[in-house]
């Protein structure tokens, strides 16, 4: 009997995880005032409209009260999965009496994402907006929600955009946001702590190791796993999820060859 081996490897995750080219990236523009995003005008006494630089900026007439956040199309994405999966695939967590999407009462979907056999739960939006293009926007963005847990343009997210978000107020933070904000959950460092110890690089004397791999997989320079958002630590998990998976595999072939080699010698 053949060894299955590991669908999602750690070559697919660094071909999921590589940049885009900046000709795919584009700029959308994130107020961060409360006032101002509650404002029917779009913005508050204390901050004024301004016409923002097209180079450097959106080149929108916004509230100065706004950063920028860069996010790669959907087309783009659909085009890294299809890269790596051809047979990625999506369905929502839930259907209504009709078969049909059943989105919750923010007029949000929870969506299943499977890339290489390994699903994940994400979630898409489209605040303020209504009708059939909104739907399609939903699935987009709760595509793209969902491949970003797989490592896809994650560094759009830990770059300038992780800065700008560490001096917001987390009760004034944008919906966009809140998965880059929320730390790390209990859950999520008990399955990185046995994902470690399964692959021998458990106490004090790795942590080095561990904060110099996970740093590599995450994009960016941590002191601890505690510095660990929810996103960056679902891209760690599924990382040591696929190095053990390889490592498992690896250990079944190496074995079977060694059983191979000893029935071929005794039958000498």
């Amino acid at each position: 009997m053949e060894t299955q081996q590991p669908n999602l490897t750690p070559e697919k995750l660094a071909a999921l995880r590589k940049p885009f080219p900046q000709e795919q990236v584009s700029r959308r523009p994130t107020i961060s005032c409360r006032d101002c995003r509650n404002s029917p005008s779009k913005v508050c006494p204390n901050h004024q409209k301004i016409r923002c630089d097209a180079t450097t900026g959106c080149g929108q007439y916004i509230t100065s009260a706004h950063f920028h956040l860069d996010y790669v199309g959907h087309a783009d994405v659909t085009d890294r999965l299809l890269d790596i999966d051809p047979d990625w695939n999506w369905e929502p967590l839930a259907v209504d009496e009709n078969g049909l999407p059943r989105f919750d009462r923010h007029d949000g979907l929870w969506m299943k994402l499977t890339i290489c056999d390994k699903t994940v739960l994400c979630y898409g939006s489209a605040p303020g907006k209504t009708g059939a293009d909104a739907i399609k926007e939903v699935i987009g963005d709760g595509i793209r929600n969902g491949a970003m847990r797989f490592g896809v343009a994650l560094d759009l997210w830990n770059g300038k955009f992780a800065k700008m978000a560490e001096n917001l107020d987390l009760d004034n933070i944008p919906e966009e946001l809140a998965p880059l904000a929320a730390k790390a959950t209990i859950v999520q460092f008990r399955r990185i702590k046995e994902l470690w110890s399964a692959l021998g690089f458990i106490g004090d004397i790795n942590q080095e190791t561990r904060i110099k791999v996970a740093s590599h997989i995450i994009g960016r320079e941590i002191d601890s796993e505690q510095d660990l958002t929810c996103d960056e630590a679902v891209a760690l998990i599924l990382a040591l999820e696929a190095r053990i998976k390889e490592k498992k595999a690896k250990e079944v072939k190496e074995d079977k060859a060694s059983k191979t080699s000893k029935t071929s010698k005794e039958g000498k």
